[in-house]
C-alpha cells in the first residue's frame, strides 16, 4: 500500500526556519490539516490521520510562499498569529490597516491583499521586485504609504512636543501657585509682627490687658 509521507517544505540547514529580516510585515498564519502518519498507518494496515499544526510563510508582494508543519521555533518567533490560532482568532498581521490610505478605493485594498499586503506598514517596505509583481500603480501605492508614514511620524513627534509642553505649563503653573502661596503667607506674618516694630503693643495684647 502506497503511504504518503509527511511533506517537508523547509530548509534543514537552517533548522527549519526561514531568514525573512523584519518579521513583523510578514504574512504569517497557522492551520491545521489532516496528514497521514506512516507508523500508525502502516502497523493498522490502512491510512491513519492526524491533525497537525502547519505555518504558512508569505513576503508581502511575493507569490511563493513557504508551507510546512510547524516548530516550536515557529511558535516562539511568531507568538502573536500563533496566539490567535490557539484562540480561534483571525491571524491579521499588525499595522495601520489598508482602508485608511484608500478610503474611496476599496478595490485597490481588495488587489493589494491578494499579494498578501494588508497594512500600510507592509506596503511601504515593498522592494523593488515586490512592487513590480504588484503591477499597475504598484509603485503609486507604496510611495503614498512612504509618505503616509513619514507624515504620521512627524505628527507623532508634535504630539510628542506638545504634551512635553503642556507638562512644564503645569508643573510652572504649579510652582507660581506655591510661590503665590509662600509670599502671602509671609506678606500676612509681616502685617501681623508690624504693630511690635514700631514700638507699640499687639492690638491682641491690648485686649487681654
Amino acid at each position: 500500500m502506497d503511504i504518503p509521507a509527511l511533506p517537508t517544505h523547509f530548509d534543514p540547514n537552517k533548522g527549519g526556519m526561514v531568514e525573512f529580516g523584519d518579521d513583523s510585515k510578514l504574512f504569517v498564519t497557522f492551520s491545521t490539516q489532516s496528514v497521514v502518519n506512516p507508523i500508525k498507518s502502516q502497523e493498522a494496515g490502512r491510512p491513519i490521520h492526524e491533525p497537525v499544526d502547519y505555518v504558512r510563510i508569505q513576503q508581502p508582494g511575493e507569490r511563493d510562499f513557504t508551507l510546512r508543519p510547524a516548530t516550536q521555533l515557529d511558535t516562539q518567533r511568531f507568538r502573536r498569529q500563533w496566539q490567535m490560532y490557539q484562540d480561534g482568532r483571525a491571524q491579521d498581521p499588525t499595522g495601520t490597516l489598508l482602508s485608511v490610505l484608500f478610503p474611496n478605493n476599496p478595490e485597490i485594498v481588495d488587489n493589494l491583499k491578494f499579494f498578501k499586503i494588508s497594512t500600510v506598514e507592509q506596503l511601504a517596505g515593498l522592494n523593488d521586485t515586490q512592487i513590480q509583481n504588484v503591477g499597475l500603480g504598484g509603485r503609486a501605492f507604496h510611495e503614498a504609504a512612504v509618505k503616509y508614514l513619514a507624515a504620521a511620524d512627524k505628527g507623532k513627534d508634535y504630539h510628542a512636543l506638545a504634551k512635553s509642553v503642556e507638562a512644564l505649563q503645569r508643573d510652572m503653573a504649579a510652582k507660581n501657585d506655591k510661590i503665590a502661596a509662600l509670599e502671602a503667607a509671609l506678606a500676612e506674618h509681616e502685617d501681623d509682627d508690624a504693630p511690635r516694630k514700631r514700638g507699640r503693643p499687639r492690638k491682641d495684647a491690648q485686649q487681654a490687658a
